[in-house]
């Protein structure tokens, strides 16, 4: 993730980083720093940027969405959001099931990894 406020507060209109920094409340200086990346926005911050900016957090922090508007972390997350969709009921809650003990068997798989790492140390 790329941070966008640079880019959308142009896009907002403020081509003057004074400006939008007096908006926000913060020095110039600060502003240039979160928008080259040299510190880290605080959540705070970054929820009045965007709101100021018209935007959401997620595109303020570079996420893209995908074709049916979810903001893809991970493609394989994206593909189970599709075929999830394309379920009825019944299909879902056997989905849901499977994920559950998909989930709980890896956490399992790692409670005995541990106790054997464990036993032979």
């Amino acid at each position: 993730m790329v941070l966008q406020l640079k880019t959308l507060r142009r896009a907002a209109g403020y081509r003057n980083r004074d400006l939008f920094a007096r908006e926000m409340g913060v020095t110039a200086r600060t502003l240039k720093a979160w928008e080259c990346e040299e510190v880290n926005m605080p959540l705070a911050m970054a929820c009045r940027a965007a709101d100021i900016l018209g935007c959401s957090l997620d595109e303020l922090a570079g996420r893209s969405r995908d074709e049916d508007g979810y903001f893809a972390v991970d493609e394989r997350l994206v593909e189970i959001r599709k075929n999830f969709e394309t379920l009825d009921e019944t299909g879902r809650d056997l989905a849901a099931g499977a994920v559950r003990g998909i989930a709980g068997a890896t956490a399992r798989g790692r409670t005995q990894d541990e106790h054997n790492e464990d036993a032979t140390a």
